[in-house]
């Protein structure tokens, strides 16, 4: 299927409607990550109305940028058939819907009530939540018709608990490219990149430089100026510390960023999510969270030699950066959608 880039911007709003002729600030963004086709299976024309659901004010919180708006418009793009539709859970609250898929975001969750959710739910209308990495109170979890989960760890759990679950991997900012930076062009150098709260020993590592992130996006901004840093240092500190009950799941987003980067991540055996995708053979992970292990494995990834060592841990984030493809991470989108359809 050939992709089209619409004519009208589409302005924030509480309530934007589907594509029907609408465009984004994403479409030429997605229109390069899936070089101008991308082929939709049969089976996946949806006829359901879809919402992807966000609070009022939010639209700028890394969350909703990422997993909500740019997703959205990605799907609408990708397949034109697909009603897609951006809107405020306080809108929704005054729609009579009917045999809907609602997707309510990590924002909205935050800010709902089983009782709220549940109202959402008359006229046979299927709520799906996306959690990310957010804890939900156990009465609104009970309200949840399916998850769908950016991350391998929430997706086993879910399953292993019974609840219906999907994995579908947690996209980039789609304004990141795969850089073109060559390994012999960059210094031998670590850099942790994201909020200072979830770097392990942050103020004790001195060898690791710091981009620290704000919580919300700009989101008119076509380039990201951190990533030119980040393509130049070879090793990227991805460890975090260990994962409390009120955020159990963390998708990989720092380590596609280093695999898109083409630097090699650093991290610890005690990062599940990690090594999930990589495998636990990974050469850079510290054996265990401990202020000593996690030194000691950046002073042996600065320090590598070991050439056969090194191409492997490429191989390994290259395989990372295919998997976090925009065509696989749509594809599992429709496959949840297309599945969820078939309940309504």
């Amino acid at each position: 299927m050939k992709l089209c880039p619409a004519y009208r911007f589409a302005k924030p709003c509480d309530y934007l409607i589907g594509r029907s002729g609408s465009t984004s600030f994403f479409d030429p963004l997605i229109l390069r990550h899936l070089n101008g086709t991308f082929e939709v299976p049969e089976r996946i024309l949806l006829k359901s109305q879809v919402y992807f659901v966000y609070p009022r004010g939010y639209r700028s919180l890394g969350s909703v940028y990422l997993r909500i708006e740019q997703m959205a418009a990605a799907l609408s793009l990708a397949n034109p058939v697909m009603n897609v539709t951006l809107v405020t859970h306080q809108k929704l609250f005054s729609m009579r819907l009917k045999k809907s898929i609602i997707l309510l975001s990590k924002a909205s969750l935050e800010r709902l009530s089983a009782e709220q959710v549940n109202g959402f739910k008359e006229g046979g209308n299927f709520i799906v939540y996306d959690c990310i990495d957010g804890e939900i109170l156990p009465e609104l979890e009970a309200s949840a018709d399916a998850f769908f989960c950016s991350s391998k760890t929430e997706y086993g759990c879910r399953v292993q608990s019974g609840q219906r679950a999907f994995l579908v991997p947690h996209a980039h900012d789609l304004r990141l490219f795969q850089s073109r930076v060559s390994p012999q062009e960059k210094t031998i150098a670590c850099v942790y990149i994201g909020n200072p709260k979830e770097e392990l020993y942050g103020d004790c590592l001195d060898l690791v430089e710091k981009i620290y992130l704000p919580a919300k996006f700009n989101r008119l901004a076509y380039e990201i100026p951190w990533f030119k840093q980040a393509s130049l240092s070879s090793f990227h500190y991805i460890a975090r510390p260990a994962v409390s009950r009120a955020k159990r799941f963390k998708p990989p987003t720092k380590a596609v960023i280093a695999a898109l980067s083409g630097a090699l991540a650093i991290s610890t055996a005690e990062d599940a999510e990690f090594i999930s995708w990589v495998g636990a053979d990974y050469p850079y992970l510290a054996p265990s969270n401990s202020f000593a292990d996690v030194s000691a494995v950046i002073d042996f990834a600065l320090g590598s030699v070991d050439a056969e060592i090194v191409r492997g841990a490429h191989e390994s984030m290259r395989k990372l950066a295919r998997e976090f493809r925009l065509e696989n991470i749509l594809k599992a989108y429709y496959s949840a959608f297309s599945d969820i359809q078939a309940r309504l």
